[in-house]
Formats: structure tokens, C-alpha cells, sequence
């Protein structure tokens, strides 16, 4: 292990990193009210804010078992409002009563998935 311990050091790749996103309903779709992952850019900062974010995948009518990804959302997609202190809206219509939800970072870390549900 101390093999891996190294790798990780030397490269700053992490493995399954934990991602944490919360994310309510707004009229326009779906709205990002925090998002933290703790990977880092090049020169080892942690990316701040929605600046780690790759994209989020939804499954507008999540049917409880099983996620099917209607929809993926980039990060330049997302509409970021920083005089709002707005984290993201997200423009998706459609939505179901129950929709789910994975947060994908830069690094390919995955979120658990997140179900919102009116």
C-alpha cells in the first residue's frame, strides 16, 4: 500500500474522492446550492466553488431503483449568477415528482445519488 500512498503523492490522483452536491427545485429546473469535492487543480488548490464541477447527470422521472440519465449538464451550461451569490441554475424542464441526481467532478468522481422529490 505504501506503493499506492506514493502514486497518490507524486500525482495528486485520488481515488473516489467523496463529491457532495445539494441541489433544490426552481422554476427554471433545478437549482445547485453547494457543491464541495476535495481534488485539486495543478499546482494543488482545491477548486472552489462550482469550479470542480465536470457536469450533472439527471433522471427527470427517477423511478427509485434504478437511474437512467435523461440528461448530462455542463458546467458551462449551468448559469452561475456571482453578484447573487447564486450557485447554479440549471435549465432543465420536464421534471417529474421524483427526479435523481449524480454530481460528476473534474477528476471523474461521483456524487451519491441525490433524489428531490416534490
Amino acid at each position: 500500500s505504501g506503493d499506492i500512498n506514493n502514486l497518490i503523492s507524486s500525482t495528486k490522483f485520488y481515488f473516489n474522492e467523496e463529491v457532495n452536491i445539494k441541489v433544490v427545485r426552481v422554476k427554471e429546473g433545478l437549482k445547485i446550492e453547494s457543491f464541495e469535492s476535495n481534488i485539486t487543480d495543478n499546482e494543488g488548490n482545491k477548486f472552489e466553488g462550482l469550479k470542480g464541477l465536470s457536469m450533472v447527470l439527471i433522471d427527470k422521472d427517477y423511478d427509485g431503483e434504478v437511474f437512467t440519465m435523461e440528461e448530462a449538464v455542463y458546467l458551462k451550461d449551468i448559469q452561475i449568477d456571482p453578484e447573487k451569490g447564486e450557485y447554479g441554475i440549471i435549465k432543465v424542464k420536464d421534471l417529474s415528482e421524483k427526479v435523481g441526481i449524480i454530481a460528476i467532478d473534474k477528476h471523474g468522481n461521483e456524487s451519491k445519488l441525490i433524489v428531490i422529490e416534490e
